[in-house]
């Protein structure tokens, strides 16, 4: 390939990358001058092997540091890249893993769960537990399909990766939030999963009713169809990481296990990338819509200090389902202190989640204190004239960023909608107060 040519590709895969205008970059632009972090290394690895079919070596991206540099590595090193073994990529007939567990056709896992007491919080079906659930369940489908259990997956230096989350959105239908969901209701959980180069794993995992028929309980189309037939569904993406200066320094990396080329590739990396450079910037995950009056009067703070034996793993990591549980603490505390708006108790466990998005950004350790940030608001029927306000459900919007005290680094960015379920505005003291907002 031409050297000119070369150089033009090179371009615009960095300005994909850091999500800049690519005929705006000189040549002479070095890569700490695009602002690319290590996710976004990860994605240029990937895209350079992907555009040009080379191979890219742990060890050869710290000398990819500017334009001309990657080139002349380009140049040298263009020869065809390993491909995935095509006969492992194809459709599987079903496999038992366990008794709960089987892999159906196009490595589809189903998995079988009842809600046990262990998967509910004070209003039924919580969040945490459930994440700590569907989480382990990708742990055991990348497993089945690869041949390598979590504990052995390692880079090419041989040293221990880490599957971490970098985003988890949880989305049930607005008709059956998740306190819809109660002790020994029973599901079947419907996985996907796939992966963009080796460095990071995506999927869905959609809860069915277990008593639908089994033709009814596959992947659909799109998430809105998903929806559309009231069925919730976890989005997760992961990238591998190894510890590089203890728990708040984690290093990208990818592992050099072969099963993993028989995991099913994408052509370029999920949609949660581009979320992820959004929250990067610090912008909400959602809209505010213009019906919803603030519930506080701008961004409190809350103090949240680590419990080592309950919010680590066994990794000495913040475990990443444990996040969801640090903002309810902080929700709750200030929630029920919010002037005129505040909720009492009665309204604070009837809390319930219809939507969240989370962008997982960093780790810390044991010996931090984790500052949060909300902004809250409540959908207020008579900005939206209402036809009976006393009968309007109560909805909230709640924006949260998560830092470390040590470094005042961001370590999460969260968007949430909640209702407060089984209980009307006209219910609460909320109602005259909503309306003397709009008076």
């Amino acid at each position: 390939m031409d050297r000119t040519v070369i150089e033009g590709k090179v371009k615009q895969i960095l300005g994909d990358v850091a999500g800049i205008d690519h005929t705006r970059i000189p040549f002479d632009a070095h890569i700490d001058d695009l602002e690319i972090e290590s996710m976004n290394m990860l994605v240029l690895w990937e895209s350079l092997e992907r555009v040009f079919s080379i191979v890219v070596g742990d060890k050869d991206v710290g000398s990819l540091t500017d334009i001309a540099g990657i080139v002349d590595f380009i140049v040298a090193k263009q020869v065809p890249a390993a491909q995935p073994d095509r006969e492992s990529t194809k459709s599987n007939p079903t496999r038992i893993l366990d008794g709960s567990n089987y892999l159906g056709p196009d490595d589809i896992m189903f998995s079988d769960l009842e809600i046990g007491m262990h998967l509910t919080g004070r209003n039924n079906l919580a969040e945490t537990p459930l994440l700590r659930e569907i989480g382990h369940l990708r742990w055991q489908h990348m497993s089945a399909i690869t041949g390598v259990p979590s504990k052995d997956v390692v880079d090419e230096e041989g040293e221990r990766l880490y599957p971490t989350f970098f985003y988890v959105e949880v989305v049930f239908p607005p008709s059956r939030p998740m306190a819809s969901y109660g002790e020994n209701d029973h599901l079947t959980v419907v996985s996907t999963l796939r992966r963009f180069g080796l460095s990071m794993l995506d999927g869905e995992h959609y809860l069915y009713p277990a008593h639908w028929h089994e033709s009814q309980k596959h992947p659909p189309s799109s998430p809105e169809q998903s929806l559309q037939e009231g069925v919730p569904y976890l989005h997760f993406s992961n990238s591998f990481v190894k510890q590089w200066r203890g728990a708040e320094w984690l290093k990208q990396s990818r592992p050099i296990n072969p099963g993993f080329s028989r995991i099913r590739e994408m052509a370029k990396p999920p949609d949660s990338y581009a979320i992820l450079l959004q929250a990067k910037e610090k912008r909400p995950l959602f809209d505010v819509p213009d019906a919803y009056a603030p519930l506080t009067p701008g961004p409190l703070e809350f103090d949240y200090r680590i419990i080592p034996d309950r919010d680590l793993n066994a990794a000495g990591l913040l475990y990443f389902a444990n996040y969801p549980m640090f903002l309810d603490i902080a929700e709750r505390t200030l929630l029920s202190t919010a002037g005129e708006l505040a909720f009492d108790e009665s309204l604070l466990d009837r809390r319930t989640l219809v939507h969240r998005k989370s962008v997982y950004l960093s780790n810390a350790t044991a010996k931090d204190v984790l500052t949060i940030k909300l902004q809250a608001w409540i959908e207020n029927p008579f900005l939206i004239e209402h036809v009976d306000p006393a009968t309007a459900p109560i909805r909230l919007l709640l924006n949260f960023e998560m830092y470390r005290q040590s470094d005042e680094r961001l370590m999460l960015v969260s968007t949430a909608r909640k209702i407060v379920m089984g209980q009307a505005l006209g219910e609460t003291n909320l109602l005259d107060r909503l309306q003397a907002c709009v008076d």
